[in-house]
This record gives C-alpha cells, structure tokens and sequence, in this order.
C-alpha cells in the first residue's frame, strides 16, 4: 500500500478497480470532556489523535481485505480524507487503485560505466 502511483522495482500488470472505505467514529463524552480540558490548557488532544489513529488503521486493514478479495497484491494512491458529521461524529474516507504488481527486472548501468561505453561506441565510429 502506498500513495503513490508506483513502487520501485514493481511495474503494474492490471490494474482492478478503484476501492473506498468509510469508517465513522463517534468523539463520545469523555473525549469531549478530555479534549475541552486539553484545549483549555493549550495541549493536543490525544483522545481524538487516538479516535483518528485507529480510524485509519482499519481503514488500511479493510483496503488490504478488499485488494485481496478482488484479486490484487498493492493498493496504489492512496488518499485519505478527514469530514465532520452533526452529533460529534467524524468520518474518514481512504481511496486507492487496486493492481496486481510484478516484480520488474532491470539493468542499471552506472553513470561512469554509460559514459566508457558511449566513448567506445563513438571512438569505434558506431556513433557519430
């Protein structure tokens, strides 16, 4: 899984299907409670960092359980978005492109080694 379209030394096979999960979690009175006291004193509010950690958390594990479901190995960008709903309840939203990957076999040749050949290659009069 990862938010970008690509990941190094894979290539995609076939791509599936776009897939999103909602996860919807209530803040809850102590939350409240905890985060007014906290923000009155100037601090972060770990009950809801907490609250949006574990949204997240399972909305991966569902992404993971979805890709595996419809037959891909990579969730590719990913997106995750944050909204508020009425009644203290907050709802994230992660979006991604299910593929199948493979591993891709490549030759690099190093920059100095490229310049000897191209040398050669113009010294042979292969290139002009």
């Amino acid at each position: 899984m990862t938010s970008t379209n690509n990941i190094d030394g894979f290539g995609v096979r076939k791509y599936i299907c776009i897939e999103s999960v909602e996860i919807v979690i209530g803040t809850g009175v102590f939350s409240e409670i905890s985060t007014g006291i906290e923000d009155f004193l100037g601090e972060r509010s770990t009950a809801f960092e907490n609250k949006l950690k574990n949204a997240k958390e399972i909305a991966f594990k569902k992404l993971r359980m979805h890709a595996a479901e419809k037959g891909g190995n990579a969730v590719i960008g990913i997106d995750i978005d944050y909204t508020e709903f009425t009644s203290n309840r907050i709802g994230l939203i992660a979006n991604g492109t299910v593929v199948e990957m493979e591993k891709c076999e490549t030759h690099f040749i190093d920059f100095a080694e490229g310049i000897r050949k191209l040398h050669e290659l113009m010294t042979d009069g292969i290139i002009k």
